[in-house]
C-alpha cells in the first residue's frame, strides 16, 4: 500500500513542495560551476524558492485545517513539510554564505558534497509522489542512509583538513572559518534529508 494512502490534494502539495527542494540543489550545484562574481543571481534564486516553500507549508497548513479528514495524521503531514523546508532553508543558508563569504577558492569536496544533497533531493521528491511497493520504499530509505554516511565522512574529512591547514589554508584562519560555517551547514541538509526519510517511515509504519 502507499506510505500516504491516495489522497491527490497532500500528495500533489508534497510533490510541488520537494520539487522546490530538487531545483535549489540543482541551482546550487551550478552556483559551484560558476566564478563568485556570478553567484549573487543564483543565491537570489535559491532565496525566491526557499520562500516558495514558505508559502507551499503554509498552503498545506491550510489545507488540514479545513479539512474534516486527512489520509494520515495531520502532525505526520506537516512532519514531512516541515523537513522539505528545513531542506530549502539549509540551500537559501549555504547560497547565501556563499556570496556573503565571496570565497575565492572553497575546500575540496563541497562539489562532492553537493552532489550527495542533489542525489538526497532526486530521492525525496521521487517518494513524495507515492511510492507504491514496500521494497520501494525500503530501497528509498537505504539509499538516504548511504547518502548520509557518505555525506557525513566528506563533513569530517574537510573538517580535519581545514583544522590541519589551519593558518596555512589560503586566506588563513578567518577563510577556515568562513569554510567550516559553509560545511556546517551543508553537513545540516544532508541530515534534514534523513530527518524527512524518518518521517516517511513513521508514516509508513502507522499505515501498515
Amino acid at each position: 500500500m502507499p506510505f500516504i494512502p491516495r489522497d491527490g490534494v497532500y500528495e500533489d502539495l508534497l510533490v510541488e513542495h520537494a520539487d522546490l527542494v530538487v531545483q535549489a540543489a540543482a541551482l546550487l550545484g551550478q552556483m559551484l560551476d560558476l566564478h563568485s562574481a556570478d553567484w549573487d543571481q543564483y543565491a537570489v534564486r535559491i532565496s525566491d524558492l526557499e520562500l516558495a516553500g514558505d508559502e507551499m507549508r503554509q498552503r498545506t497548513v491550510e489545507r488540514i485545517n479545513s479539512s474534516l479528514f486527512t489520509p494520515v495524521d495531520p502532525e505526520d503531514i506537516l512532519m514531512l513539510s516541515r523537513g522539505l523546508d528545513a531542506c530549502l532553508d539549509g540551500f537559501d543558508a549555504v547560497a547565501d554564505l556563499l556570496v556573503l563569504f565571496d570565497f575565492h577558492e572553497l575546500p575540496e569536496g563541497v562539489a562532492e558534497q553537493v552532489a550527495v544533497l542533489q542525489r538526497q533531493a532526486e530521492l525525496t521528491r521521487t517518494v513524495m509522489s507515492g511510492l507504491r511497493r514496500s521494497k520501494d520504499r525500503a530501497e528509498y530509505w537505504a539509499e538516504i542512509e548511504r547518502l548520509e554516511n557518505r555525506g557525513g565522512k566528506l563533513f569530517r574529512r574537510m573538517v580535519a583538513t581545514l583544522l590541519q591547514e589551519g593558518s596555512g589554508y589560503p586566506g588563513g584562519t578567518d577563510e577556515a572559518l568562513k569554510a567550516w560555517e559553509v560545511l556546517s551547514r551543508l553537513d545540516s541538509i544532508v541530515d534534514a534529508f534523513a530527518a524527512v526519510a524518518a518521517a516517511v517511515e513513521t508514516i509508513a509504519v502507522k499505515a501498515n
